[in-house]
């Protein structure tokens, strides 16, 4: 909102439309409101004190004939004039004044994580970051964006040590791909965390995964490959799946593309649930209802964020809008709730500015978009 109107709003020197959008931007949200009645106390008390100083007054009943002792009174004005100036100036400078929002400031992800290693060490991968760790029969390396691991020799009077962990955590706005020392190949996406070993030592290959991954297993019958997401455990022997489980949704779904998964599902009781999976099967599991739905979708579509690819099959506009959250970090806000539940088919290019995505959205259904004070809201 800019200063002037809202202090010609105070003044009473604003024409009625500029009323108007004084008053609805006051009104739409609380910190709004606070912002404009601070501003507005400051202004008020601003011109009492204009009036207590008033020098035709202050002359009139002091009656002051002598020339020095106007100079005094004068120098006295000015000073405390220019002491409210520079404070009431320092006031406005440090207030958080909420500045204007272009579309333009919210850009695509790109390939970026950090690696924790098991001392609690980090370190920040990107492309430009080539990286090389080696370890007691592993090397760690990292090159255009691609983390990896494989086995080295072991001496045999070499000590076996206990079962070390890694973790790679993808922020907002990032994915990232890993190669485990099996084989394995993971797509990380946005805001995610994938604990993992750097050996696997035991009769299961375990990861712990929050947040979305596609695996590509390598096949090892007498190995089987677990995921662990919350309370959910993916079971498979070789092959290629997407898991989606965030902590702020309430669904936890996976698809299977290829091979046979099998899923022990834990519901709030502690319960568990089997369930097996063929290729083209989703399951979704409602964490509040503890609500299985298993169904049958084109898998190779639930995959292709890995591509690049958005795909969306009658998925609501407030499932739409958590995705892009993440990938572009930012934040939707919906100033229609009712619209939060509009569905949408279709593809959306993750790589395009999202003034471009949102614009494809707004063609199917009666919605307006604001980028506004680091935010995107939904009319």
């Amino acid at each position: 909102m800019d200063l002037e109107l809202i202090w010609k709003y105070i003044h009473k020197h604003i024409s009625k439309n500029e009323k108007d959008d004084v008053e609805e931007w006051v009104n739409r949200s609380e910190k709004h409101r606070a912002y404009f009645d601070n501003y507005k106390a400051d202004q008020v008390g601003e011109r009492k004190t204009t009036i207590k100083v008033d020098s035709k007054q202050a002359w009139e009943k002091m009656n002051l004939n002598n020339n020095r002792q106007r100079r005094i009174l004068l120098f006295s004005q000015v000073a405390a004039a220019l002491f409210a100036f520079a404070v009431i100036t320092a006031w406005l400078y440090w207030s958080p004044v909420e500045q204007p929002t272009t579309f333009s400031d919210f850009k695509p992800g790109g390939k970026k994580a950090v690696l924790e290693l098991e001392n609690g060490r980090r370190y920040r991968l990107n492309e430009s970051k080539p990286l090389t760790i080696r370890k007691t029969g592993i090397k760690i390396q990292n090159n255009k964006a691609e983390l990896s691991y494989s086995a080295q020799a072991i001496p045999k009077k070499k000590k076996r040590v206990n079962t070390q962990y890694n973790t790679l955590f993808v922020p907002r706005g990032g994915e990232y791909f890993l190669t485990l020392v099996d084989g394995t190949k993971v797509w990380l996406n946005s805001e995610s965390k994938l604990k993992y070993p750097l050996q696997f030592t035991g009769k299961e290959r375990e990861v712990y995964l929050e947040g979305e991954a596609c695996f590509e297993v390598a096949h090892n019958k007498q190995q089987p490959f677990v995921v662990n997401s919350g309370e959910q455990k993916v079971v498979v022997l070789g092959t290629t799946f997407n898991v989606k489980n965030y902590s702020e949704e309430n669904k936890f779904t996976a698809t299977l593309l290829e091979g046979a998964v099998q899923l022990q599902l834990n519901d709030k009781t502690g319960d568990e649930q089997l369930f097996f999976l063929k290729p083209n099967d989703q399951l979704v599991l409602n964490k509040i209802s503890s609500n299985v739905t298993q169904q049958k979708v084109i898998a190779s579509d639930v995959l292709m964020w890995r591509e690049g690819q958005l795909v969306f099959s009658g998925k609501t506009l407030k499932e739409i809008t958590q995705t892009l959250e993440r990938w572009y970090n930012v934040e939707f806000e919906f100033a229609a709730p009712k619209k939060a539940g509009y569905k949408f088919t279709g593809t959306l290019f993750r790589y395009k500015d999202i003034e471009e995505i949102l614009s494809k959205l707004t063609k199917t259904n009666e919605l307006k978009f604001e980028a506004y004070d680091g935010k995107i809201i939904v009319k």
